[in-house]
């Protein structure tokens, strides 16, 4: 005689099969895998969230790429305020004690020192974005050489954002401090995003632009907002 099934139709096995799992989900073993399951999921979101392009990335830089300075449109956004953002090295350069005046010569929100200071680089973001926006949409790009020097930029800025961020400032070049770790924390993050858009195609690129949804012109409208307001 053959050996006699131990569950005469699929219902029964179903059944068997969830009281099992079931009975498993609340056991001191069940309850430990489950444990180290969710332990491993949470690590890997949180390393992903930390990254950038594959990069490591401080943790408190994220939290002062996300607020957006506000950014006095009323200032002459002179190369003297670049803060040491816009070449390499990157590293934090304060402004000229000549210049410094006309930072505190306003008053309002609008016309701070750090709305006055976040003009040049709000300014710098854009035209820089509309210029690698032409240059991205060409069907041509050699997509490896391009994010082998945005990563370069990234990795160069970061070094430099670092070092300011563990820097000692005086009380007066405090708010000085702040700008450069805020704009400097979001154009990392900017350069990021706009690339892995590239990465998924230049059809999706170009989309992502007519939507008005590359990093900058997020940033723009986000901006405008705030002036709205």
């Amino acid at each position: 005689m053959g050996r006699r099934a131990k569950y005469l139709t699929a219902q029964a096995r179903q059944a068997a099969a969830r009281e099992y799992t079931q009975r498993y989900a609340q056991s001191a073993r069940g309850k430990a895998t489950r444990a180290t399951r969710n332990a491993q999921t949470y690590t890997q979101r949180r390393e992903s969230r930390l990254q950038i392009l594959a990069l490591d990335m401080p943790e408190d830089l994220f939290r002062y790429a996300r607020p957006l300075l506000r950014a006095s449109f009323a200032f002459e956004p002179v190369p003297e305020l670049s803060l040491g953002l816009w070449s390499a090295p990157y590293t934090i350069a304060l402004p000229d004690a000549s210049i410094r005046p006309s930072l505190h010569s306003g008053d309002g929100v609008w016309a701070s020192p750090e709305a006055r200071l976040s003009f040049f680089h709000y300014a710098q973001l854009m035209d820089e974005g509309m210029a690698r926006a032409e240059l991205w949409r060409g069907e041509d790009l050699d997509m490896a050489a391009v994010e082998a020097e945005i990563k370069d930029e990234i990795i160069a800025r970061r070094d430099a954002w670092v070092a300011a961020r563990n820097g000692v400032v005086g009380t007066l070049d405090a708010y000085v401090h702040d700008v450069y770790l805020h704009w400097g924390a979001r154009i990392i993050v900017m350069l990021g995003e706009e690339l892995e858009l590239r990465k998924r195609g230049v059809e999706a690129y170009v989309a992502g632009r007519s939507q008005r949804r590359l990093p900058w012109q997020i940033m723009r409208a986000s901006m405008f907002a705030m002036l709205s307001q």
